[in-house]
């Protein structure tokens, strides 16, 4: 009976403090939700991904996105959160990616840069369609023949684009 209450006690405690950093840290407890995917995205998940984000109409998501899509995104290994960092000699600054806030240090080896292939990064940019962030507006270099060919505005995949 005593190791059934303690069980018991320790699902609660656990539920409870998930719960108190998902209201804390609500893009991070989005994150966790979709962690694998995030930590290693590929062409057919990333715009499920994104729905989900930009479906969240959370505060930071656009941050997240554009830093995602330029590789500025780390996951710790031993927590499994996201952080963005700040690189020093052999630490890293952790910052968090609710707050903006420093959140620690740690090693290098700890942490896994997310590295996003080029399949991933267009389809954050697609997806990602102007409702929740704007990327910067290209001018054609003078003289680049066909320039409106290759920056042609492309169709979005994402339900979420109008």
């Amino acid at each position: 009976m005593r190791r059934l209450t303690t069980f018991l006690l320790a699902v609660l405690l656990t539920f409870a403090a998930t719960h108190a950093q998902s209201q804390d840290a609500p893009l991070q407890a989005l994150l966790q939700q979709h962690a694998g995917d995030v930590a290693k995205p590929s062409r057919r998940t990333v715009d499920a991904i994104v729905e989900a984000l930009l479906a969240a109409e959370l505060p930071g998501v656009s941050d997240f996105l554009v830093r995602w899509r330029d590789k500025e995104v780390w996951h710790h290994g031993e927590s499994g959160l996201f952080y963005y960092v700040k690189e020093q000699a052999d630490d890293l600054t952790l910052i968090d990616i609710d707050t903006g806030k420093e959140a620690g240090t740690a090693a290098k080896r700890d942490l896994a840069q997310i590295r996003p292939n080029s399949g991933v990064r267009s389809g954050i940019s697609v997806c990602g369609c102007g409702n929740a962030f704007s990327f910067p507006t290209l001018t054609p270099p003078s003289g680049w023949k066909h320039w409106w060919r290759s920056n042609a505005t492309r169709t979005p995949r994402s339900s979420n684009c109008q």
